[in-house]
């Protein structure tokens, strides 16, 4: 196994590195092109044929400055039958200025591969978040990406799921609550390029005060993939007035022999819901806190490790206090 900073593999392990890095995030777009020439720092994960990692490997990227420029990189590698998980943090304290920050996450899980991605991202304010995810499934792989958003005054994630071999498992999965005057966008898309896999794209969040929050999804399934069974839903819970969130859910088929939903919804606490539990003395607050919680609660059972699901709980309770 190799866990190590991303530009020191690129000597040391210039074999595993090379021809796969910017391999799917690389410099078709803007945002991604100034990734590719800006990083700074990463981290590079390499998990050989076989080998099962208990622990996860778990990354912080930070800021402290009152302005500048935070890019990283973050490429994993799992091979045939292996399996990983991966955490990367984006932290900081409120900031004294503008400060933007980008991200790249290429993920490549071999065939029979479990990898398990989770972004964090928990910036203070201050902070403008660029964060694009890719991965790369392989036959009977299977991947997660769960990125929990919280924290920064703007922030766009970006995730992709490729099923590229047949029997291929992809989820992309999303939780996020926006307070204040912040805004959120996913733009969330899974593409099938091998017959018979299976993806699903899950995000639902809440938000509150002045905040605003746009999802836009995209399933793709193009010629050459019968028996695609592919999912996508959108739902976002808004707590009052001023609140806006945007969901967008899109299609885009073209092959027959598929089964393909997609659903948005925007609504705000059910009202029987909360008389429910305040007729049994149950503060309004609270009630609304855990109204909230297990809206919420559908994404968080979808993330493995127990310790890091009850550590989203709390961060997201301290939230809606």
């Amino acid at each position: 196994v190799v866990v190590g900073e991303l530009s020191a593999a690129l000597e040391t392990h210039e074999s595993l590195v090379r021809d796969r890095l910017q391999g799917l995030v690389g410099t078709d777009d803007r945002a991604a092109a100034s990734n590719a020439a800006l990083w700074e720092g990463g981290t590079f994960v390499f998990v050989p044929r076989g080998v099962h990692l208990e622990l996860p490997v778990e990354t912080v990227t930070t800021a402290t400055g009152a302005a500048g420029r935070v890019t990283t990189r973050t490429l994993v590698v799992v091979e045939e039958g292996a399996s990983a998980t991966v955490i990367d943090r984006y932290l900081s304290p409120d900031l004294g200025g503008n400060v933007q920050a980008s991200s790249a996450v290429e993920i490549y899980a071999a065939q029979g591969a479990d990898v398990e991605h989770v972004a964090v991202v928990d910036w203070g304010a201050g902070m403008r978040h660029h964060l694009i995810v890719q991965a790369h499934t392989g036959k009977d792989a299977n991947v997660r990406s769960v990125v929990v958003t919280l924290g920064g005054d703007v922030v766009r994630v970006e995730p992709t799921m490729i099923c590229a071999g047949e029997g291929a498992d992809a989820r992309a999965l999303g939780l996020f609550f926006a307070s204040g005057r912040q805004h959120f966008e996913h733009r969330v898309v899974s593409r099938h390029e091998a017959p018979r896999a299976y993806s699903n794209l899950l995000y639902k969040g809440a938000l509150k005060d002045r905040a605003h929050t746009v999802f836009f999804g995209n399933l793709i399934v193009p010629p050459g993939a019968p028996g695609t069974d592919a999912y996508q839903t959108n739902r976002n819970l808004v707590l009052n007035e001023g609140a806006r969130a945007d969901t967008i859910p899109f299609l885009e088929i073209e092959t027959a022999e598929v089964r393909c939903s997609h659903a948005g919804a925007v609504g705000r606490v059910d009202d029987e819901h909360l008389f429910y539990l305040m007729s049994r003395g149950v503060p309004e607050a609270t009630a609304k806190r855990l109204i909230v919680l297990g809206f919420l609660q559908e994404v968080l059972e979808h993330v493995a490790l127990e310790e890091l699901r009850a550590e989203l709980e709390a961060a997201l309770e301290r939230k809606l206090a």
